[in-house]
């Protein structure tokens, strides 16, 4: 029986496997850019940016589910129809989502063209990538995970095909507390916008305005003023209810619930136990985690009650 020859180079990666590819990697990382190493559909997003006509500066809109990605999406998008249309009233769902159509996550993509008179706005809820630098600006959201996740489970409890419904909440968000803590730390110093969903729930029209200015838009104060009251969640919830589009950004068929709920801050308070709260709260000061990067605010594990006060730090407190 002929044996099956390997240059001796080639055997020890066939033997070695991963252990030796790993350090393969590592280099190619080191001596090659990193637009050659990239996916291809990423890839592509970075020609798509290039080609732009006419170029305008390009902006990734990027936070986990239910920290008020669509919120934010809803003013930025308002102001311009205002500004550029008069309109009177907020944009539906359906025509947030062709206006602002551009969307990549880890292994898809929307890519069309982004519409004169608007911004350049691209959404993900994907952690940190490469691709993140070849955008102009990068906006990330971030809420309390405790509250955040809550909204996502009661989001996937209303799907028609889902699995949630067999796993407590308290389960549900200790399972995906390590996902979310994964992709905060990968984005929240790589970016050149952080919006704090509390700090927008507090006062909605001055951290808009601070975001509008460091986007570098013209802001016209009192069309901001309207966008902002336009994108409100009662308004939202008005116009899906009264659109039929209550199912938001999912597909109508797939989702048969409201997709703007209430946008509460602190909910988790009533909502999950004690040991829950206690429990995210030492997952994430164990990874050294500040939910409250305000000025002048530190981190303190101190136990549930110096952290559920709006303005706090994490036990579970502070889309």
């Amino acid at each position: 029986m002929s044996k099956l020859f390997l240059p001796p180079r080639t055997l020890s990666v066939w033997s070695l496997g991963k252990k030796a590819v790993r350090p393969l990697k590592r280099t190619l990382k080191i001596l090659l850019p990193d637009y050659l190493l990239m996916p291809l559909h990423h890839k592509f997003i970075v020609q798509s940016l290039k080609q732009q006509v006419p170029r305008k500066p390009s902006i990734l809109l990027c936070g986990w589910p239910k920290s008020g990605n669509t919120w934010t999406r809803f003013v930025i998008f308002n102001y311009f129809n205002i500004l550029i249309n008069h309109a009177d009233k907020t944009l539906t769902y359906e025509q947030l989502n062709a206006l602002q159509s551009q969307v990549f996550e880890r292994h898809r993509i929307v890519m069309n063209q982004f519409i004169p008179g608007f911004p350049a706005v691209m959404r993900s809820h994907s952690s940190y990538s490469p691709v993140f630098r070849y955008f102009d600006k990068v906006i990330f959201l971030y809420r309390n995970p405790l509250d955040a996740l809550i909204s996502l489970y009661q989001v996937e409890e209303q799907k028609r095909q889902t699995n949630v419904r067999n796993l407590s909440i308290d389960a549900y968000v200790l399972s995906r507390l390590p996902g979310w803590m994964q992709h905060y730390t990968s984005i929240v110093d790589r970016c050149d916008v952080i919006m704090r969903y509390e700090a927008m729930r507090a006062d909605a029209f001055g951290e808009f305005n601070r975001l509008f200015h460091a986007l570098g838009f013209d802001v016209q104060e009192s069309i901001l003023r309207k966008s902002v009251e336009l994108s409100n969640f009662e308004n939202i919830k008005r116009m899906g209810r009264a659109t039929n589009q209550q199912y938001g950004n999912h597909h109508p068929y797939l989702f048969k619930g409201e997709f703007t709920r209430s946008g509460q801050v602190n909910q988790y308070q009533e909502v999950l136990k004690a040991e829950t709260i206690e429990a995210c709260q030492q997952m994430l000061y164990r990874e050294n985690i500040e939910i409250d990067r305000s000025p002048g605010v530190l981190y303190s594990p101190q136990g549930v009650a110096d952290t559920v006060q709006v303005g706090k730090p994490m036990a579970g407190e502070n889309p």
